[in-house]
């Protein structure tokens, strides 16, 4: 008899459990979905605006991802980063970043996309420009990956691959101060493949997977009664 409250109790609590953890990750898709629409309303107020000044974001009081702006600067051409693992089209490359001295600082500016050689032991050449002047970009602030392992080493050897972008890391590497953020830019380029993109999922994916992890768990107490009931009949 004991063993029979026992089994039951460990069932209850074993179902409980995973009830538990399924509503967390709907709740958790349902706040993504929430914060995704957030963004997604604040990227179209943005992008209505005008085009802001260097000196405009950096004092900038909100959130100033995605902001609209214009810069001009000379390029440190001897500190080339290559950002490892891009994908376009279905084909493998880098994105080249590079540090470009402005009036306000030192910032990253991404390039664009270019196509890795066949050999990954080869490094691509780049042709980039020495100045550049009103450059239409977007301001990024690129996201760690924790899953992310960053192989590049502090051996002042360029251009340098890189696994993610780390502003602490790329101003080491450079022996430069760098601004908190990067500027992607978003105008038509010969040699580079430029694809801003603000959102990488949409908001209404996230509610649709916040619907599948509440349908488990309901799903889940359905069958765990279903069963219990059967057993009940059964029993004498």
């Amino acid at each position: 008899m004991n063993d029979g409250k026992s089994l039951t109790f460990f069932s209850h609590s074993v179902v409980l459990i995973v009830f538990l953890a399924l509503c967390a990750l709907g709740t958790w898709q349902t706040q993504r979905y929430i914060a995704k629409v957030e963004r997604e309303a604040q990227i179209k107020v943005k992008q209505q605006q005008f085009r802001f000044s260097l000196k405009e974001v950096i004092e900038y009081q909100e959130d100033i991802r995605d902001l609209p702006t214009v810069a001009s600067g000379k390029l440190e051409l001897d500190k080339v980063f290559l950002l490892d693992n891009r994908q376009y089209d279905g084909q493998v490359g880098y994105e080249v970043i590079v540090p470009v001295n402005t009036n306000h600082g030192t910032i990253l500016v991404n390039f664009g996309w270019i196509k890795a050689p066949e050999l990954r032991s080869n490094i691509p050449n780049v042709e980039l420009p020495i100045q550049v002047n009103d450059i239409e970009a977007m301001v990024t602030i690129p996201g760690m990956n924790r899953f992310v392992t960053e192989t590049a080493s502090n051996d002042g050897l360029f251009p340098k691959v890189i696994q993610e972008v780390d502003f602490a890391r790329l101003s080491m590497f450079s022996d430069m101060k760098l601004l908190p953020f990067m500027l992607t830019l978003v105008e038509t380029d010969v040699i580079f493949k430029r694809r801003w993109q603000p959102v990488v999922m949409p908001a209404v994916k996230h509610l649709g997977y916040a619907a599948q992890w509440f349908g488990l768990a309901i799903a889940l107490l359905v069958i765990y009664w279903r069963l219990g009931a059967k057993r009940k009949r059964k029993t004498p």
